[in-house]
């Protein structure tokens, strides 16, 4: 999956493309950079370099260098997966209820 942007806060493609265990071929901006990560999920290039992008299509296009991320891939859809976004928002508030409360109590309150 090729996604040359100009700038981006994020994309829904990412995680999609991770899903059917495609590797990510993206311009190297910060809302590309936590799922993207080189060599192990796919590739960044420089944004708005035409040359890089097709050097990188043309390096990149063997079924043999998407198969080597498979492992990079699998470990970010469980990152992504919405039964791990359960767990840590459970862990979350679990910590939180038994935290001590930083609020003090009023005397209406009582």
């Amino acid at each position: 999956v090729v996604l040359p942007y100009h700038n981006v806060t994020g994309s829904g493609v990412v995680p999609v493309a991770f899903h059917y265990r495609k590797p990510v071929l993206a311009s190297d901006l910060e809302g590309f950079r936590d799922l993207v990560r080189e060599n192990i999920t796919g590739w960044r290039v420089p944004p708005g370099d035409p040359d890089a992008l097709a050097n990188a299509i043309k390096a990149r296009s063997s079924n043999d260098d998407a198969h080597s991320l498979t492992d990079g891939i699998d470990a970010a859809c469980e990152t992504l997966s919405w039964p791990t976004f359960a767990r840590r928002v459970v862990n979350t508030a679990t910590e939180a209820k038994s935290a001590p409360n930083p609020i003090p109590a009023t005397a209406e309150q009582h």
